[in-house]
């Protein structure tokens, strides 16, 4: 997983962006249209400024649409990737402790009285010797 944010979804941002500028000045251009019918050259314009926000609305929603649809997929990633991490770092944390364990058990041997291992050892020599 490299990177959270990609240009797909940096595109769906853009052309909502631009969907949105588009809409917005269709909508002003209608409304001069609507509320001042003197300067209308012919009786539709408004009607055709308003189709044209209807379709910039219908792009606009579909850029929406999309980039949360991409949203989501990268969540999941992200989801699935910590999952991955969380599971990985708990197997080394019982490693770790596993390591620890035998270190102390290590040094446990060692700090074994050798004086007694000794003695030991003598006595199976002189037992083998009599």
């Amino acid at each position: 997983l490299a990177s959270v944010e990609s240009p797909s979804i940096s595109m769906y941002f853009k052309t909502h962006t631009e969907a949105t500028e588009e809409l917005i000045k269709t909508i002003a251009t209608a409304a001069t249209f609507v509320s001042c019918p003197a300067q209308a050259n012919e009786e539709n314009i408004a009607q055709d400024y308003l189709e044209r926000a209807a379709i910039q609305f219908i792009r606009l929603r579909e850029a929406q649409r999309q980039a949360s649809f991409l949203l989501e997929e990268k969540a999941e990633a992200v989801r699935q990737r910590r999952l991955q991490i969380e599971k990985s770092n708990l197997l080394l944390q019982n490693l770790m402790y596993e390591k620890a364990y035998i270190e102390q058990e290590i040094a446990a041997c060692k700090d074994c009285h050798l004086n007694e291992v000794a003695k030991m050892a003598c006595e199976e020599t002189e037992g083998v010797t009599n």
